[in-house]
Formats: C-alpha cells, structure tokens, sequence
C-alpha cells in the first residue's frame, strides 16, 4: 500500500491512537531506505485540537537527535490522515524480552539490567537538558516511559521512543481506548495524584523499569486499575524476600532512590544517574553486557517467528510488492503529499520528488569486444616493458660478477660488529630536557604539567540556593558547594555545576577550566515553578509575538511552563497588515487560551 512517497510493507503495531507501519522509500538508481511509520487513527486526525499540538510538539521533537532515542524525520498529511516518518529499529521491544525470559523461568543477567538502564538514562539526560537556540531549556518530559517504548535493535542498541505523545493525549479533551491502559503501573506518584509533572516523573519510571528487569516481577500490580494507582501513590516498594541476597546492595540502593515518593529525594538529574551506573559498573565489575544483549536477543528471537516479517500488506485482493511498479495515476497521487514538519522546514506547496544522488547520473556505455581486447594488449606491452627495464639495469649497472655468497649465519659471526651502547627508552621530564642550538618552535602552549592559577566564580542566584559543584581528581569525584574556588591546576579540569532552590526550577550546566581559560565567572538566574500554559490560535492564521516569551511564530503557537506572570499577546495578519492584541496575566497551574480571527470587516482577539 502506498503512502504519500513511501510503500507500506507490513504493519508491526496497534494501538489506541496510531498504527506502525514498516515501510520503505524507494529513489533513482535503485536507493532504498527503510522506516517506520506511525499512521495516526482517522477519528485523531479529525481532531483539530490534537492536530495543532501534534504538530507544536513534532517541531520540537524533531530536534532530538541522539543514538538513544528514536529519530523523527517528518510529520505528513495524506488524504486527511496524518503520519509520523520515524527511524527503522530492527528489533524487538523491552516487554517482549521480559516476556520472554519469564516465561521461561528466567531473569536477564544483572549486568545487562544495568546496561539498559544506563542507555535510556543517557536518552532522558540529552531531552531533559535539550535547548533551543536562546539556549532556553525546551522543557521536555517523556511522560511515558514503559517496556513497550524501550526498543532493542539486534545490534544491542537501545532506544526510547514515543516522546511527546503522552503529553498531546494528555492535553486533549477526549480519552483513548487502550492507551492508558496497562500504564497505570508506570505512573510516578505525582501522576497518579493529578500533580504537575516535571523530568523527575521520568525517573521514577525509569526506576520501574529497573526493578522489573532486575527482579522480573511487577513493581505495582493491582487487580484492577484503580488499586494499581493507589499503590503507585502510596510508592511503598519492597524487594522480593528470595531475591534480596541476590542482588548487590549497591544496586537495590540506587534503584529505591530512583523510586522515592518524593521527588525531591530522588535523583534530580539524569546526569547524575548516568555518572553512578558508571561508577556502579566497575564496581560490580560487570563487562561485555551489550555482547551479553545481543546474544540473548539472537538467542530468544528469530526474524521468522518472533519479529515484523517482510511481508506485503494486502488490499481489495491485490498484492502489492515492493518492485511494484506505479502507474500514472499513482505518481499523480504522490505530488499531493503535505509535509507538515520536516527537518528543514514547514512545506505547505506540493510537494516535488528530488534526486537522491549529488552527481546527475550518466548513461554509461558498455565495452565492445573490441575495446576490451585494446586494453588486454596495451597492459600486456606494458608489462613487458618493465620487465625488460628491469632486466637491463642489471646487466648494465651491475656489470660486475657477482661472488658464491656464503651461508648467511657463518658470514654474520665474521662480521666485525661495533659495540655501541642501547638508549635507554626513558622519556626526559621537562626539567631535564636541556636546550639545544634549535630554534624554539614558536606559539607553543604551556605543558599540561605547568602549574597554573584558575578559579571559577558562580554568582546571581536567590539567598538560600543550594549549589553543587562535581569536578574529577583522577581518583574520585569531589562535590562541594562553593559559589567560588582557586585551584593550582596541572591539566584542564571539567565541572559540573547543579543550583536548585525550592520554588524554583533547577539549572544545570558545565564548563572547563584550562590555561586557554584559567577564569569563569556564571551568573545564574532561577526561574520560578510557578507556571502555566499558553495557546494562541489564529482564523486562518498568523503570527503570534509575547515580548519576552516568542517572536514572529506562525499559528497555532503552543508554549507550556509558561512562568507566572502578565504578558501582551500579539498576532499579526500579514495579507491584511493588521494586528489585535491583548494583556494576559498566567497564574500558576493555569491554562490560556487565546483565539484570534481576521475578516474583510474586522480583526478580534479573544483570550480565556
């Protein structure tokens, strides 16, 4: 079945709200690429409010690029049917490999448990900390972390999928049949409570997860949905009595500080919990868990029986291949793909096929028989004429006879040798090296062993802040908390710098200390919780400025976490050059709404 430029091949998934689709885009000299598509329901592409998210969220989403996380690369509309052109994971996700191995009687190796852990906290810390080019933090939350959205490609990667799209359903007015069920149990207790989420809900389920892996029983099981919310509000977590010897203390202690109720107790970086699963490694001394993945999943999966087969999607009894060729009115069909988000740009013209190739592409001819028999007889002369300059130089600059030479061994113990002392492969320290008649190379900088005075300097945050400041000595990881420090350094030296007070969000940043730049000074200003959402639409469009907030955004503008405060929202017309605009004031937790309209006759703007 075709989509727009790409063939549907077999569909690998359902749900509440999309079907996945593989699929293939298929280009000149026969290019071919594989992806994953997810075709949203036709009853969700109706939906007006949904859409105009999908699409705020598929512009920051396509942002995201990172080896952990599932790649977007565009949002489409065909035939009234959106879709989402995702990246291809060829393998299977973290729920069928617990399934698997629990139905066998079996747990996963301890160290592959923290391998896994270890790489969806390295996707989560690249979100949570994703910013925009006002370097302002875009405030991503999965919201949505759980085994079916943990994919494992054959090659031992792993990868989070789904950003976003929780967020968007959460956002509508209407339920989704089966979406939410079955991910009560992944919920943190915030979430559970109707509270306002933040990054930290992303580690709480990343602290299911880990149990699970790690015991292979369920973190929060209720007979129905509603005893499972309660016991994840209550979070009272134990680990099973059969296991407790089991597994190291280190471990069960890093996994319950993942799963404290509240959230300020937890982790409040992912950073952070990268930093100790490393460390947690070594200590344990666990090595080779992704080769250790890869056997397992060759070992439990097969391409025949467990994973997507390649095969064709059938429609009214026609078999569509791969290789099929499209007729005249297909190709037609093609040109009225929407592109609604890309990674370049928002296309609202038809779109127009381009080649794949940087080179136009040339007919080549084929070498006639008697081409190909020039070429065999001109590299044959040319052989021989190397083979006779070869001859030739022998006979006449070596014209002299040569002697019987003698055995090889008898001959080298009558060879005088001169007995000459080793040089000692020691390499001189700088103080030893003494100086010679060359000429000194010039613009050289200090050796990394040259002392050198650095300080740092962190200024401009509320009293009472607390601040961490992490830096690496070669032997362990010191934390302190001062705002200010002079160091006698040696070599360059990362810090890491965390600032948090209650009532405000936390900031988290890093920066070096070298002989290039002995000296940084940070001032940091904290932006208050409070905070709440804005929406600006527009009939049939325009661009939407807040001083302070956006400037120049097309409609449908979307913007959460919004920080508490009054702002004049402004939405320009450009066909008619006219602008209405209006004083809002957002309080915290709340939700405005602003829906601007421009006629012949008149130009309002409404905001609730």
């Amino acid at each position: 079945m075709q989509l727009g430029r790409y063939q549907l091949l077999t569909r690998i998934a359902s749900g509440g709200m999309a079907d996945v689709y593989k699929a293939t885009l298929t280009g000149i000299e026969g290019f071919e690429k594989t992806f994953a598509i997810k075709k949203i329901l036709p009853h969700w592409s109706e939906n007006r409010e949904f859409v105009d998210m999908l699409i705020d969220e598929a512009r920051i989403l396509l942002h995201l690029n990172h080896s952990n996380i599932v790649q977007i690369f565009e949002l489409g509309l065909e035939e009234k049917i959106y879709f989402l052109v995702m990246e291809y994971v060829e393998g299977v996700d973290l729920k069928k490999l617990l399934t698997k191995m629990k139905a066998e009687g079996k747990k996963l190796p301890l160290s592959v448990v923290v391998y896994l852990m270890r790489e969806i906290a390295k996707g989560l810390q690249y979100a949570h900390e994703k910013r925009d080019r006002q370097q302002r933090k875009l405030g991503i939350v999965h919201r949505d972390i759980s085994p079916q959205n943990v994919l494992l490609s054959f090659e031992g990667d792993v990868k989070l999928t789904d950003f976003g799209i929780a967020k968007i359903i959460g956002k509508t007015h209407e339920t989704v049949t089966g979406t939410l069920k079955g991910k009560f149990a992944y919920m943190s207790p915030e979430q559970a409570l109707g509270e306002e989420v933040d990054w930290r809900t992303d580690l709480f389920a990343l602290g299911i997860l880990f149990y699970e892996a790690m015991t292979g029983e369920r973190c929060f099981k209720g007979s129905t949905d509603l005893e499972t919310l309660e016991a994840v509000r209550k979070a009272d977590i134990s680990l099973p009595k059969n296991l407790e010897e089991q597994i190291p203390p280190e471990l069960s202690t890093l996994v319950f500080k993942l799963l404290k109720k509240d959230k300020k107790e937890r982790y409040q970086l992912a950073a952070e919990l990268v930093d100790d699963l490393l460390r947690l490694e070594l200590l344990l001394g666990y090595s080779g868990a992704q080769d250790e993945l890869i056997r397992l999943l060759r070992v439990h999966f097969t391409e025949v029986n467990d994973v997507d087969q390649e095969s064709t999607i059938m429609e009214g009894g026609e078999e569509f291949l791969k290789t099929k060729i499209l007729t005249h009115t297909e190709k037609e069909g093609l040109k009225k793909t929407k592109i609604l988000v890309n990674r370049e740009q928002v296309l609202e013209e038809p779109i127009v096929r381009k080649k794949f190739s940087l080179i136009p592409a040339k007919r080549v001819k084929m070498a006639t028989p008697r081409l190909k028999k020039n070429i065999y007889f001109g590299m044959s002369t040319l052989v021989v004429i190397i083979l006779l300059g070869f001859f030739l130089k022998n006979i006449l600059v070596d014209p002299l006879p040569v002697k019987k030479a003698e055995p090889y061994l008898q001959k080298l113990d009558q060879l005088p040798v001169e007995k000459k002392a080793v040089p000692s492969l020691v390499v001189p320290q700088p103080e030893e090296i003494k100086k010679t008649d060359e000429p000194a190379p010039v613009n050289v900088s200090p050796t990394p062993s040259t002392p050198y005075k650095a300080s740092y300097s962190i200024k401009g945050f509320p009293a009472g802040t607390k601040i961490r400041v992490r830096y690496d000595t070669n032997k362990s990881m010191i934390t302190n908390d001062l705002q200010s420090q002079t160091f006698d350094l040696k070599n360059d030296k990362d810090f890491w710098v965390s600032v948090e007070k209650d009532g405000y969000i936390p900031e988290t940043f890093r920066f070096s200390l070298s002989s290039s730049q002995p000296n940084v000074y940070k001032e940091i200003t904290l932006q208050k919780t409070g905070s709440g959402d804005m929406a600006v639409l527009a009939k049939p469009w325009g661009r939407v400025s807040i001083p302070g907030l956006v400037s120049g955004a097309d409609t449908p503008f979307y913007r959460s976490h919004v920080t508490a405060g009054t702002y004049i929202v402004k939405v320009y017309f450009p066909p008619t050059k006219k602008t209405v605009a209006k004083t809002v004031k957002i309080d915290e937790n709340s939700a405005i709404k602003c829906q601007a309209e421009f006629t012949e006759k008149s130009s309002i703007l409404d905001c609730k």
